[in-house]
């Protein structure tokens, strides 16, 4: 009887915690997208307008206006309709999904049960990525490459720039954390050797970014802050890194990578980047002939082979996907229209997380700043519009959106 009436009261919170861990497992995260954008639609039928009432599905609205207008503009004279097309029409279903997840939550205090839920599940896939450095095999028998690990996103490298992206949302929770249990901390180690071990410059890079960006919230937050544990916390992290790339020789290797970019030669910058110089070039050409609404979103491999090199034996021929650059990927497939698009998008989640930091409203805080992080202009691995990307930064921002404290008198914890 208890279980059900856990199970009945938390129902929500699992639910989005289940969606959260559905990213690490194929393509199921977009089989629950979708279902939720058909219920969505379903309720459109039913609430009809009832679901576009309230400010955060107005929220919702306007960010997705700002990045969905831009695709549809660039459909006027796409270089491939149908691709282009489809991957417009699709793109509504985070929408759908959104508004469905916003009105059904509607009312329920999940502010910790999900928070500290998703944090769970990300210990999990550091842990499990461990226990595949450790023993050559994950939880599941997926083997490691013996450089780079995958942990449960197998066949995919993506574990270390996951669980970069989404590392405010496990920072916040240690904080909360360790205001009990001064040992939390040391759940920083597991998460940091994962993103360490994952091999990926981009996850490092991203990883960089999360800590400054959630340094300054918690300077921004806190009543007082502990210097002696930050030093310490600091310290920790620092010689683990040391030892870490002074000892493991690929580790080594993939940073001393790096100076490639200033060699000032092409064959080091071009190793440096993995191969990428090409895909960039490209899509800076691309940009420049289709400047107002580019060729069409996830047109750009589509179209690479008219505008790279030919002597481009790289990528030339080839499927390039995309630039390995966000902002590379928006100016050449939408054009400066989704530019613009993209630079309000990234405005109004950086001022709206400004304001709820100011007024000390905590709750959308991590969610808010794992979406600037997913959303960065410097993104990589994948690419912008593709499921994975889009999927990830639509359910943080409709969790950010969704997540609340009932009681108005109950203050946020502070640090």
């Amino acid at each position: 009887m208890r279980a059900e009436l856990i199970a009945k009261k938390y129902n929500a919170s699992i639910f989005l915690v289940f969606m959260f861990a559905s990213f690490s497992f194929g393509e199921m995260y977009r089989h629950i997208i979708v279902l939720m954008a058909l219920v969505g639609i379903f309720m459109l039928f039913r609430k009809r307008w009832l679901m576009f009432s309230g400010y955060r599905a107005h929220i919702l609205l306007i960010l997705f206006a700002c990045l969905w207008i831009p695709m549809v503009i660039s459909l006027f004279d796409s270089h491939y309709l149908y691709n282009s097309g489809r991957a417009t029409l699709r793109y509504l279903i985070y929408l759908l999904s959104g508004l469905a997840i916003i009105t059904l939550t509607d009312g329920k205090d999940m502010f910790k049960p999900v928070l500290y839920g998703c944090s769970a599940v990300m210990l999990f896939w550091a842990v499990d990525g461990l226990i595949q450095l450790v023993f050559g095999s994950n939880i599941l028998g997926y083997p490691y490459s013996g450089t780079r690990l995958s942990g449960m996103f197998y066949p995919s490298l993506r574990v270390g720039v996951v669980l970069s992206m989404l590392s405010p949302i496990y920072f916040e929770t240690i904080r909360y954390l360790s205001q009990k249990y001064k040992w939390a901390w040391l759940l920083l180690l597991p998460f940091f050797l994962v993103v360490i071990y994952s091999g990926s410059r981009s996850a490092w890079m991203l990883f960089t970014i999360s800590v400054l960006l959630y340094l300054y919230y918690w300077y921004r937050i806190a009543s007082n802050v502990n210097l002696m544990r930050i030093f310490k916390i600091g310290a920790t992290l620092s010689i683990v890194t040391v030892v870490l790339f002074t000892q493991v020789d690929w580790l080594g290797q993939r940073l001393g990578d790096v100076s490639g970019l200033f060699s000032g030669k092409g064959e080091g910058a071009l190793h440096a980047t993995s191969l990428r110089t090409p895909l960039w070039k490209t899509a800076i050409k691309m940009s420049k002939d289709n400047w107002i609404n580019g060729v069409g979103p996830r047109s750009y491999k589509l179209a690479y082979d008219n505008y790279s090199d030919p002597t481009d034996s790289y990528w030339y021929g080839k499927n390039s996907g995309h630039p390995h650059f966000f902002i590379l990927e928006i100016s050449s497939e939408t054009g400066i229209v989704g530019i613009i698009g993209y630079v309000i998008f990234l405005v109004i989640i950086g001022n709206r997380l400004r304001n709820m930091i100011s007024a000390r409203n905590l709750v959308e805080a991590p969610w808010l700043m794992a979406v600037l992080i997913v959303a960065f202009p410097l993104g990589s691995t994948h690419g912008f519009y593709v499921h994975f990307s889009s999927g990830l930064m639509w359910y943080l921002i409709i969790i950010s959106l969704s997540t609340r404290y009932l009681d108005k008198n109950k203050q946020e914890p502070s640090y």
